[in-house]
Parts: structure tokens; C-alpha cells; sequence
């Protein structure tokens, strides 16, 4: 079993889990980057969206102490997340993430 101690200080994940993982947190909050950063308990102000676009496009690492607040956003198990992660030069950025969640939207509506 894994536990957050287990996790580096900044956390890095492959891009297609870290897709994954994004477009349910992002489906869970209403469709809000902004409501997205209140969940993983940032406070709320102007451009906080930015926080949680930059994590999700993979310019900036997930701190260690938000991690558990996207497990259980997503539902996914620190042991998944943990399986997933990807050091910081093997990181591999995005352009946009609009897409990503477009194809996922649709992918989960197929799925119903």
C-alpha cells in the first residue's frame, strides 16, 4: 500500500494518465478549472484556474500535498497515481487541453 510519503516533494505523471485523471476531476467540478483548484483546497483568486491548467498540461508538477485531494476527486487510488509516475525530464507536456476533454467527453458518452 502506498501512502503520500511515498510520493516525490513534485509529482509528475505520464501525459495520457495524467489526461485521464484531469478530464474526470475536471467532469467531477462542474467543468471549472477554477472550481478544479478550490477542490485540491487552493484558495479562491483571480487566475486560479491557471494553477490546475498548468498541472493538467504538465508545465508544472502536482505537489505532493495535492495528490490525495485528486485521488479522491477522481476516485483513482494512490496506488494507481503511484504506478503512473513519470520523473520531471520524462515529463511530456501538452499544447491544449480543451481537445483532450472533447475526446473524453465523447468517449464516456459512447460508453453509456
Amino acid at each position: 500500500m502506498v501512502s503520500l510519503s511515498d510520493f516525490p516533494k513534485t509529482i509528475y505523471l505520464e501525459k495520457d494518465f495524467r489526461n485521464f485523471l484531469f478530464c474526470i476531476c475536471y467532469s467531477n467540478c462542474g467543468e471549472s478549472l477554477r472550481q478544479v483548484g478550490i477542490a485540491l483546497r487552493y484558495i479562491s483568486r483571480p487566475g486560479l484556474n491557471a494553477r490546475a491548467r498548468d498541472m493538467w498540461l504538465g508545465r508544472k508538477g502536482i505537489p505532493r500535498y495535492r495528490i490525495e485531494r485528486l485521488s479522491k476527486l477522481s476516485r483513482i487510488p494512490l496506488n494507481t497515481l503511484y504506478s503512473h509516475l513519470v520523473s520531471k525530464e520524462k515529463n511530456v507536456l501538452i499544447d491544449d487541453w480543451v481537445p483532450v476533454y472533447e475526446m473524453f467527453k465523447e468517449n464516456f458518452k459512447r460508453k453509456r
